[in-house]
């Protein structure tokens, strides 16, 4: 509670008991902290409409317009940054020497339009206090959005020293200033409409300087144990974010592995890059399924040290007939591949036996996100939680299974899973692999994915089958027409395809692809991926392609299309997909099948290189899978060079695909909430007394 020598929450400067605590104005006027702690767990709970109302009673202060702003720049309605452009010139006239006002109002300009300076916030940025510490990042970074990067270098060098910065050497600073030219290319400074995962593909030059000046700090092999804690952060963090770049890119894995070890290097507790090394694994050739395993409980281990033991206690009602609450857990619940899996269950759950929370880490909103809202009957907006406020709330709400849909990916929390929030903890869809979590206690998965019984020795997590396939897949709600016949009749040419994500690409794949093109005479390649805008990235692609003996005139290389119904209609070109290896697909291939064309898949030891099979299993395809190298040639080039036989194979397949398991919602959820009792029985007899259900 404020004292009322305090200085008032409003921001005035006064005593509280000058202020808002005067017994006076107490009567007439309601208390301003109070409104303020209401409207900040509002804006939490996702309700910014009220929170913004309950900010406008607050009295003028440079706290009420900092709010003011931040809630109109998270609504982002039409107008709001008009409304936003007010609060700022409210601001200024408070408070006519501070130059904060002025720099908000820039990152309001910065962020309506899209990285794109206009002549008067040119001229806003030359009238700035020339003295003020943050002056010179702000014209580094209206340099470097406006194209002088030489010139933005020189002002990041000017505000890392001016900020104070410890950098003990040239190459310290190098390194300061290549971590501030990286986040303006990405997207990562103040007021910008968000981070791009794929701008340092757009500024090649961006992560040019940072990789080189990380890579000539290290060279010099620093005292990493004379670093202050903030560079340890800032550093480890810079470098791991150069392998998230690598791991996006065309056989990009092993520089990704480098970077990530690097940054364990000068942050043994990095988190992230403990579990995107993890991660990277996933697309590797030689990595068997007990060396995963090993890898995992290995990781997990460590940061088991570093965090402390689990919650082990629950308060939780050992009843097995009564309502379930069942928790997801993901940054994911959005138009993401994710949502095309979980919204169907949610949306299928009985709700007179289960109580769905959804609890949302994510940041992006749409009308997948909505439908996830409307199916849960609570929903939480839980990205500005902290790990402890997420864990806190969970334990709360009292969910009896918390099922997490994000593994290692990004937006992962394995910081709240790792410290238990609910008696039982499940793995399923976000990641392809065992996590080798001891707070993990089931993995969902199908017998096609990991076969019985060799499978059970290749987890950290019991295996729940939901056979005969792991998850069901939702299409988008407007799809167009399968193309009646195969393009190869009118093209005079069959029109291979991949829609897969570019790191799932590799030379040993490429060189397969390549040795069914050159045996299907006058065949052409169809990639596409949202990367393939980049000239770097195609390039980096078609270099490889031709080096395989595919002429760059026998391929097509695609990158984003305006909308998702335009994606779907890009597979009206093609004839037939070849499916990727060791990482197969998922999503891409549901929504290969949905639009009519067959896919050959060859199918490995993992999980992850078993998705595919799983998928054809269900439409009774098995034609199409693929157990060696040759095998998938031979398929590949079998299928494509009888027409007949292409054409019957897709004639019908997205009704064979509708009336499938793979679209069953109503029966794989029922099934799914059979196999949740179970598990909430099992712990209310066994696992109760062992803090968990894994034993």
């Amino acid at each position: 509670m404020t004292g009322r020598n305090s200085p008032c929450p409003c921001g005035s400067g006064k005593k509280y008991k000058r202020c808002h605590g005067d017994s006076r104005t107490k009567s007439s006027s309601p208390d301003p902290r109070v409104l303020l702690e209401r409207a900040v767990r509002l804006a939490r709970a996702g309700q910014i409409d009220q929170a913004l109302s309950l900010v406008g009673q607050l009295p003028n202060s440079p706290v009420k317009y900092e709010l003011q702003i931040d809630l109109l720049k998270s609504r982002n309605k039409q107008g709001d940054s008009r409304l936003a452009e007010i609060a700022c010139a409210q601001w200024q006239q408070l408070t006519p020497e501070s130059v904060e006002p002025l720099f908000r109002l820039m990152q309001i300009y910065w962020r309506g339009r899209q990285h794109h300076l206009t002549p008067e916030i040119d001229r806003k940025i030359g009238e700035l206090n020339p003295d003020h510490r943050l002056t010179p990042y702000y014209q580094a970074v209206s340099s470097q959005l406006n194209g002088d990067l030489e010139g933005a270098m020189e002002r990041h060098r000017v505000a890392v020293l001016r900020n104070g910065k410890r950098a003990s050497s040239r190459l310290e600073t190098d390194l300061e200033v290549g971590i501030a030219t990286y986040e303006v290319a990405v997207g990562h400074f103040a007021g910008s409409p968000g981070i791009d995962e794929f701008a340092l593909s757009k500024t090649q030059s961006a992560y040019d300087i940072l990789r080189d000046a990380a890579q000539s700090w290290l060279d010099s092999e620093p005292e990493i144990k004379t670093l202050g804690a903030d560079q340890v952060i800032r550093y480890g963090d810079a470098l791991y974010n150069l392998g998230s770049v690598d791991i996006n890119r065309y056989n990009g894995q092993d520089d990704a592995l480098q970077h990530f070890q690097n940054a364990l290097h000068v942050n043994p507790d990095h988190l992230m890059a403990k579990a995107n090394r993890l991660f990277v694994n996933n697309y590797g050739h030689a990595t068997g399924n007990l060396a995963t395993l090993q890898l995992h409980r290995e990781t997990f281990a460590s940061i088991r040290r570093q965090l402390g033991p689990p919650m082990l206690a629950w308060d939780n009602e050992k009843n097995q007939q009564r309502l379930l609450r069942i928790g997801y857990l993901s940054s994911d619940f959005y138009g993401h591949a994710v949502a095309h899996f979980i919204t169907p269950i949610l949306e299928s759950h009985h709700k007179q036996a289960f109580e769905i929370h959804a609890y949302y880490t994510g940041n992006r909103f749409d009308t997948w996100t909505d439908r996830i809202k409307n199916a849960s009957q609570h929903f939480i907006i839980a990205s500005d939680m902290t790990d402890d406020e997420l864990h806190r709330k969970i334990v709360q709400d009292q969910i009896d299974i918390l099922v997490d849909l994000n593994g290692l990916t990004k937006g992962n929390r394995v910081n709240v899973l790792m410290r238990r929030a609910a008696p039982v903890q499940v793995n399923w869809i976000g990641y392809p692999s065992t996590t080798g979590m001891d707070v993990m206690d089931y993995r969902i998965v199908d017998s096609t994915t990991d076969p019985q019984p060799e499978s059970v020795n290749h987890n950290s997590e019991k295996l729940i089958y939901m056979d005969p396939v792991f998850s069901v897949y939702l299409p988008n709600a407007k799809l167009p027409a399968v193309a009646p016949e195969a393009p190869a009749v009118a093209n005079g040419y069959i029109t291979f395809g991949s829609f897969n994500s570019l790191s799932k690409l590799n030379p040993a794949l490429l060189k397969m692809w390549a040795q069914i093109l050159l045996r299907v005479e006058n065949s052409k390649i169809l990639i596409k991926n949202k990367m393939l805008d980049q000239a770097s990235v195609r390039m980096d692609i078609s270099k490889a392609l031709e080096r395989e003996g595919i002429a760059i005139e026998r391929q097509i290389l695609l990158g984003k299309t305006p909308s998702p119904y335009e994606h779907m209609q890009t597979f009206q070109r093609v004839d037939l997909c070849l499916d990727t290896y060791p990482y197969n697909g998922t999503t891409t291939t549901c929504d290969t099948l949905i639009m009519g064309v067959p896919v050959v898949t060859l199918a490995g030891s993992r999980h992850v290189s078993r998705v595919t099979a799983s998928h054809l299993s269900a439409l009774d395809l098995h034609e199409l899978v693929a157990h060696n190298d040759a095998h998938y040639i031979d398929i590949a080039v079998r299928v494509a060079s009888d027409l007949s036989l292409l054409h019957e194979v897709r004639q019908g397949l997205r009704e064979r695909m509708q009336q499938s398991a793979l679209m069953d919602y109503q029966g794989f959820t029922h099934q799914l909430e059979t196999k949740y009792h179970e598990i909430w029985g099992h712990w209310c007899t066994v696992g109760a007394s062992q803090g968990g259900a894994s034993g």
